[in-house]
């Protein structure tokens, strides 16, 4: 399947910042709700994403504007409610992202991990709750990208 892009003007994408990209663009996004821990739909596995089409173009860009509305840095298609394996990341609010553009990984499957490392973090689903996790330091993950090209 050949790679397609992932924005609606058929662009390779931005060259800086998605916000930015799409306030140029003129678009007109919607936040997603949220779902809360708790809710159903957290638990349950979500589909691989077997093409990109105009709505998952769609989805990918309001889940982007519903991190920034709601001051996050990540957040998984099951969190808005869409059982599809998505996940956006925008880690460049913080230090250690500052250099960072926007991510989308599709159909993310980790490969290999190694080390551990704690910092304190916060989920959208769980607001107003934030303590300190224990990560995995190095993590190599598979993932399609923003055109649909498989990476790692």
């Amino acid at each position: 399947m050949p790679a397609r892009t992932a924005w609606a003007d058929g662009s390779g994408g931005p060259t800086f910042s998605l916000r930015e990209y799409l306030k140029l663009k003129g678009e007109l996004l919607a936040a997603l709700p949220i779902y809360l821990y708790g809710a159903e739909i957290l638990r349950k596995r979500a589909n691989p994403v077997l093409e990109l089409d105009d709505g998952s173009i769609e989805l990918i860009q309001n889940m982007f504007e519903t991190i920034h509305r709601a001051n996050g840095i990540g957040l998984a298609a099951n969190q808005v409610g869409v059982l599809e394996r998505i996940v956006v990341l925008d880690l460049s609010e913080m230090e250690e992202g500052k250099d960072m553009k926007p991510m989308v990984l599709i159909n993310p499957e980790v490969l290999k991990s190694s080390g551990e490392w704690s910092s304190e973090e916060g989920c959208l689903s769980i607001p107003e709750v934030r303590d300190i996790v224990k990560r995995q330091e190095i993590v190599t993950v598979r993932f399609k990208d923003g055109d649909f090209t498989e990476m790692g």
